[in-house]
């Protein structure tokens, strides 16, 4: 499992100490296709349900309002660990 994720942590102004990791981290899409290692459009195509390329278990974002829309890090850390720790039907 890709730890960087876990740990990613929301911009900080400028001298100010970085804030513990709580399960309200929050992601934009920019940030999570950074971490994933995939664009933003791959992104977007993975939560689009009437797109070809949707995952239905991949965790949808949150509108925040207006053009804010983020992902929980700990809702896409656990879908990444179920992923990779075999969690799947044979």
């Amino acid at each position: 499992m890709d730890t960087r994720l876990i740990a990613a942590q929301p911009s900080v102004c400028a001298g100010e100490a970085p804030k513990p990791l709580t399960g309200l981290t929050m992601l934009s899409a920019k940030e999570l296709a950074e971490e994933l290692g995939i664009g933003v459009s791959t992104l977007w195509a993975w939560v689009d349900c009437k797109g070809k390329h949707f995952i239905p278990e991949f965790p949808q974002p949150i509108r925040l309002g207006g053009n804010c829309t983020r992902w929980r890090a700990q809702d896409v850390a656990d879908y990444l660990a179920g992923v990779m720790g075999g969690d799947h039907a044979d």
